[in-house]
């Protein structure tokens, strides 16, 4: 800690309290105030290395998580459109580096804490916080990301085999393609449970955490006509198109079909599995159909 500025009640850096800038730093963040530090802390037998954040004055007291609560829809706006890598100014960037590095250290640190989720999958978050000095009275500061969206795996009991995909609610009904059909194009519904081959579906791991389910009649894919909620469920001919990958997502003692890596799910028209029902996409998984499975055998 460097306790020379606790001796004033200026403030000149929003609501940044600089008397408590240097409380509880890391080696690297105390070096942005005092460039002479690194070779301090460089030196074989520095004893005290400080590496951790989580006891920093601005963190403890929850100043930390409010600054980086202002980046939060900014950061989101780049997960929800699966950004892998990315970078936001700093709001900070009128302080000299000696303060906004600091700053941005701890807003850094403090994103790094939080849960980040897009199109209801985890993203594991890393942000980094730069300064670039351009000249003697020019710098920019910003945020830069990298972000890993882990998909959620697949049931692997449902991977390799066939299966009679029933309403939870009512297993008397049960995924269905119309009459039969072994056309692309003919649409995906509920109806009665009847043990027929366009009632079977096989799942096949697609070794990304998402699966194809294909009619066992036809061998033709359950296709969304888009990622738009509303969108009718259809058997086409596999294409590995993105409307043709799902996920198998828990849901109390069944599960839903996720459309991977977006927040629409299959459900059947009207919320209700009665005959003739069509499988569209709805929005968030409050609005899905729950499933179970029952193995085809044979």
């Amino acid at each position: 800690m460097d306790l020379t500025w606790d001796d004033t009640s200026d403030n000149w850096y929003g609501d940044l309290d600089q008397r408590h800038l240097y409380f509880g730093l890391t080696d690297e963040l105390m070096a942005i105030a005092h460039s002479d530090h690194t070779a301090n802390y460089q030196k074989d037998g520095y004893a005290y290395r400080s590496t951790d954040l989580s006891n920093n004055y601005f963190v403890r007291n929850g100043k930390a998580d409010k600054w980086a609560e202002k980046y939060a829809d900014r950061v989101q706006q780049h997960l929800d459109a699966k950004k892998e890598s990315f970078s936001i100014d700093a709001d900070n960037q009128s302080f000299p580096p000696s303060i906004s590095g600091i700053q941005n250290g701890i807003v850094a640190y403090a994103m790094n804490q939080r849960e980040w989720n897009a199109n209801d999958v985890k993203v594991e978050l890393i942000a980094t916080s730069r300064v670039i000095t351009q000249t003697n009275n020019k710098w920019l500061a910003r945020y830069d990301f990298t972000a890993k969206h882990n998909a959620p795996a697949p049931f692997p009991e449902l991977a390799g085999a066939s299966w009679t995909l029933l309403s939870a609610d009512d297993p008397s009904r049960a995924v269905d393609c119309w009459s039969a059909s072994v056309e692309p194009g003919a649409r995906a519904m509920a109806w009665s449970r009847n043990g027929g081959l366009n009632q079977a579906l096989r799942f096949h791991d697609l070794g990304d955490g998402s699966v194809s389910i294909a009619f066992a009649h036809s061998g033709l894919a359950l296709t969304a006509g888009s990622a738009e909620a509303g969108s009718r469920v259809r058997q086409q001919a596999w294409s590995g198109a993105a409307e043709q990958r799902w996920e198998a997502v828990a849901r109390g003692e069944g599960f839903v079909l996720r459309l991977a890596g977006t927040g629409k799910y299959a459900a059947f028209q009207g919320g209700s599995p009665s005959d003739g029902s069509g499988l569209v996409l709805a929005d968030g998984e409050e609005a899905a159909s729950v499933l179970a499975a029952a193995k085809v055998i044979g």
